[in-house]
């Protein structure tokens, strides 16, 4: 009941040309001529789209068009289900702050003390290293070769685990604070930062080195208020939470922003820690409402974690079967819900 009408539309247009052992083909391309293969959909129209076609198809009208790889997210995409707690894990920190998994099944964890650990799924301690000073982490990430990354407000450093050693990577000066961390699909880095008297951005790293500024739209408005929490999605979307502007803000690889998701009607939002899924889920924690938020890539909501699972949601990460880990604040429990069919 929770797929929707896009979902089924490609689904039954998928198995027809399975049937026909044909291939999806562009509704825009000319009639006279073999159509070429579609690679695109758009949301809004539901048509079927080339790469050549797509210029052309979004200014045939004044409608808004939605245009999304038609991927494989599409032909195999699950379907959300009632979310259920599988499995509990006691972090060891009270109270608790950030989780990730590693790509071996382990789950780094933090809290408000110099220390990061790494935990296996019955809460065993198998690591532990201090922060490098007297501070906290902010916020975890397991980058593409299995490395935790994290950064310290206090101390104004990004910090990697290599060889069970805690490497600086940077120290920002000039008066920049770093927030959330975040690794990207090509092994770079996103760090979320502030200073005062200036706007929020993001930075993107190439090992060491700051490749890409985002902090502004084509106007030169400011994109965010208090960029907290950092990811990327599937389709290399940009996501950052905006605590003080209690939104979601989504951009892309670009820069150039995409929408806004600034929760359900009539419910105070806060966001924070943010996860992505394969299937371009957005998992948002808002530990106000005591629930996660799980929205699609285009901002719409699709799911609501309650709080008859979770109580004080502070940390969100997925794993590579799409199952959600979520940290308690209070109670200090990992708890790993399900909430996709299959």
């Amino acid at each position: 009941m929770f797929k929707s009408a896009l979902e089924c539309w490609v689904a039954a247009t998928m198995a027809e040309l399975q049937f026909a052992q044909d291939i999806l083909r562009c509704d825009a391309c000319p009639r006279s001529g073999e159509r070429n293969a579609a690679t695109i959909v758009c949301k809004s129209c539901r048509k079927l789209l080339c790469q050549s076609c797509v210029p052309m198809h979004v200014v045939s009208s004044r409608t808004e068009h939605v245009v999304v790889e038609l991927g494989t997210n599409y032909r195999t995409a699950r379907t959300l289900a009632p979310a259920t707690v599988v499995h509990t894990v006691n972090s060891g920190f009270k109270p608790a702050s950030r989780v990730v998994e590693t790509t071996d099944g382990f789950l780094w964890t933090s809290a408000d003390m110099n220390v990061v650990k790494r935990i296996d799924m019955q809460g065993v301690v198998m690591e532990t290293h201090t922060t490098g000073s007297i501070h906290a982490p902010f916020d975890i990430a397991i980058n593409k070769t299995n490395e935790l990354l994290f950064t310290v407000m206090a101390a104004k450093t990004l910090n990697v685990v290599r060889n069970q050693t805690v490497v600086q990577l940077v120290r920002f000066s000039e008066g920049w604070t770093p927030r959330g961390v975040c690794s990207t699909a090509r092994n770079e880095i996103l760090v979320a930062m502030f200073k005062t008297g200036a706007s929020d951005k993001v930075v993107r790293y190439s090992g060491v080195t700051a490749t890409q500024e985002i902090s502004h739209d084509s106007s030169g408005r400011f994109l965010f208020q208090d960029a907290s929490f950092v990811c990327e999605n599937g389709n290399e979307d940009v996501c950052v939470s905006d605590m003080d502007a209690r939104c979601v803000v989504v951009v892309q690889s670009t820069g150039i922003p995409r929408y806004k998701y600034s929760g359900r009607s009539q419910s105070r939002f806060e966001p924070g820690s943010l996860a992505c899924n394969r299937q371009r889920h957005i998992l948002i924690s808002d530990k106000s409402q005591n629930c996660v938020h799980i929205i699609d890539e285009d901002g719409s909501f699709l799911l609501l974690v309650g709080k008859s699972l979770i109580r004080r949601p502070v940390g969100v990460c997925v794993d590579e079967e799409d199952t959600l880990y979520v940290t308690e604040r209070v109670s200090g429990e990992i708890k790993a819900v399900k909430y996709l069919s299959g």
